[in-house]
């Protein structure tokens, strides 16, 4: 019993210790991790309501990876409404996502869109390629494909 009891507790402790801690964060915050980056960034805002968000993650991660040993670092931010934060949680824990999650804790759309990139119109998905070392920064609206994202960090890394 007292073995059982164990298991159980270590478990319990590895489950919550891989567990993925999304913080609330303000568009100030999401500018600070532009201009403080010293590895190619990529940063996307998507929402669980989203279905294009939500098909562009299942390959982002993925092909992100593949590219490590350039040291590029993805942060994934969601956008969705506050009455939805705790679904959007279960569901980036089903996911398994290794990468950082934020949950963006601002609705004003306007104070978003000025303080990330000017050509953001709140339309997403949305992703900011930003290479702080090389003066790059692309920003790209709506889906991207496997193939285009792989293209985009293909310019982000040179």
């Amino acid at each position: 019993m007292k073995k059982m009891f164990l298991m159980v507790a270590l478990v319990a402790a590895t489950t919550l210790a891989n567990a993925q801690e999304i913080k609330k964060v303000k568009a100030t915050d999401v500018v600070k991790m532009i201009e403080v980056s010293s590895s190619p960034l990529i940063i996307n805002f998507w929402a669980t309501w989203c279905r294009p968000c939500v098909n562009e993650l299942n390959y982002f991660e993925k092909v992100v990876d593949k590219f490590k040993d350039k040291n590029v670092q993805l942060i994934l931010i969601s956008l969705d409404y506050p009455e939805d934060y705790e679904r959007m949680v279960s569901f980036v824990k089903s996911k398994g996502y290794k990468v950082t999650v934020y949950w963006l804790d601002e609705q004003e759309t306007s104070v978003i869109q000025t303080k990330i990139d000017r050509g953001f119109e709140g339309v997403i998905p949305a992703s900011l390629f930003v290479n702080n070392a090389t003066k790059y920064k692309s920003f790209h609206s709506g889906q991207l494909t496997e193939n285009g994202l792989k293209k985009e960090i293909e310019k982000l890394v040179k």
